[in-house]
């Protein structure tokens, strides 16, 4: 018995105080986003602060901008980590094993920065007097550097979406990786002897194998860039502003009568997260329910 407890034992005082953190912040932003103060001075419960949000353009035109960022870096993550997940899958089929972990090491890489490292990174490679720009005017591909097109702090927020892509592809590909080393090299030999080649074997075999970790693992990414701050201040556009940089903004540029607007903003933030982390619990019990059904 003990041996089974103690582990959750020894993370328990961490997990208390990361859970209380995390509760005592949500329930400080909703407190002082409701409690407003009133004409006469004294404090009262108004949900002012929530429909002068929604009522307002800049946060709508904000939401539709997360929601379109968060939306296509997760789909290019995913179709290029299953892209990556196939590439490997070549290399074991082939029996070479070693390039493949040799491989896959090379693209954890980029998990081994911070997003802040990564944005940075991103803001030296694609400006217009970037790295890469020198390099294309240096090749010739350009003959003056402003011809470079404009991948960061662009309206297409092109900058955010590469730097997204490039973080959290190798993330997804670590949640398919385990997937990939379950499939038993007879199951390869059975199905060469049906005909089906290596790609038919691939789509046939591994992929269906592949779907309930990616679902995951897109589902993670989704809601951590949605939420996300670095990235989106360094390489984003004044409008319209990411939600987390919105309300940054509000909270620490403007006056002190708008900072319940910001911790309202972060809010919606959480009740959002949490709405489709319903929605996703919910689809996926159903799918797995179905599945044990049949």
């Amino acid at each position: 018995m003990w041996l089974k407890t103690k582990p959750y034992i020894l993370v328990l005082p961490s997990f208390i105080l990361i859970a209380a953190l995390m509760v005592g912040g949500i329930f400080q932003g909703i407190f002082q986003s409701i409690f407003i103060l009133n004409d006469n001075g004294s404090k009262g419960i108004s949900f002012s602060v929530y429909k002068k949000l929604f009522k307002s353009e800049v946060f709508w035109e904000s939401f539709i901008a997360t929601i379109k960022i968060s939306t296509i870096s997760t789909i290019i993550s995913a179709i290029l980590g299953t892209l990556i997940i196939l590439l490997l899958f070549l290399l074991i089929s082939e029996k070479k094993k070693k390039q493949s972990i040799l491989l896959w090491r090379l693209f954890q890489i980029p998990m081994l920065f911070s997003y802040l490292t990564c944005a940075y990174t991103m803001f030296l490679f694609l400006t217009q007097s970037g790295w890469v720009s020198i390099l294309c005017y240096n090749l010739g591909f350009i003959s003056d550097m402003s011809e470079f097109p404009i991948l960061v702090n662009d309206k297409n927020s092109i900058g955010i979406i590469i730097a997204y892509v490039w973080k959290t592809t190798p993330f997804i590909v670590l949640m398919l990786y385990p997937a990939l080393l379950k499939v038993q090299d007879n199951w390869i030999q059975v199905a060469k002897i049906f005909g089906a080649n290596i790609f038919k074997t691939f789509s046939e075999i591994v992929l269906p194998m592949l779907i309930a970790p990616l679902r995951t693992s897109a589902f993670i990414v989704f809601t951590f860039i949605f939420s996300a701050f670095e990235v989106p201040y360094l390489l984003g556009v004044t409008y319209p502003k990411i939600l987390g940089v919105y309300s940054y903004e509000l909270y620490m540029n403007g006056d002190f009568s708008e900072r319940p607007l910001a911790l309202g903003i972060n809010i919606i933030i959480c009740m959002f997260i949490i709405f489709i982390s319903a929605a996703y619990y919910i689809l996926n019990k159903k799918h797995k329910d179905k599945v044990d059904n049949n």
